[in-house]
């Protein structure tokens, strides 16, 4: 349709003017001569426009997915080192938060998979942002299994769960 035309087009129009605004504010946090208050101003900055980012990156994504345009691009990756590296983006936030932030990761988890790594980034921060979004205290637990396919040996589903000590969703809203 037209509004997904429109939407795709304008998320992607954003994109490049918001990266060069990041790309300024990470040389400004770089910069020693800059004042500590000026600096947290900056780090404030950088943290609202790469939420901001992240909201035009999603615009577009569901503009993708109405269109039936979503593409996967699987790489292999060492699995268990890039489920630790994307849980730990938003340590400091549960720690500013004072909340547990515990991950299990289940011993059978191969070194190596075949997996989207922005798209499977980018879900998890999801889940994990959200929980921690409506979590005031208490704790937001990731564990990670995985279940062999019976029938490929070398194929298999990697089970993702996100918990917390939160409120919750309202049942009409599952």
């Amino acid at each position: 349709t037209h509004k997904d035309q429109f939407l795709a087009m304008v998320s992607h129009e954003m994109r490049t003017p918001l990266n060069a605004v990041m790309g300024y504010l990470g040389l400004l946090a770089e910069d020693a001569r800059i004042p500590a208050e000026v600096s947290d101003y900056v780090h404030g900055a950088r943290n609202s426009a790469s939420h901001l980012l992240t909201v035009i990156n999603d615009l577009l994504d569901f503009s993708q997915i109405q269109q039936g345009k979503l593409v996967l691009s699987p790489q292999a990756v060492k699995l268990r080192d890039m489920l630790t590296t994307t849980h730990q983006t938003l340590a400091h936030r549960a720690q500013r938060q004072n909340l547990a932030y515990p991950l299990t990761l289940d011993d059978n988890i191969p070194q190596w998979g075949l997996v989207d790594p922005h798209r499977l980034t980018q879900i998890i921060i999801n889940l994990l942002g959200n929980a921690l979004k409506f979590t005031p205290q208490g704790e937001v637990r990731m564990h990670v299994s995985y279940e062999v396919n019976t029938t490929h040996a070398h194929q298999g589903t990697l089970c993702i769960s996100v918990q917390d000590t939160g409120l919750g969703i309202p049942p009409e809203s599952l």
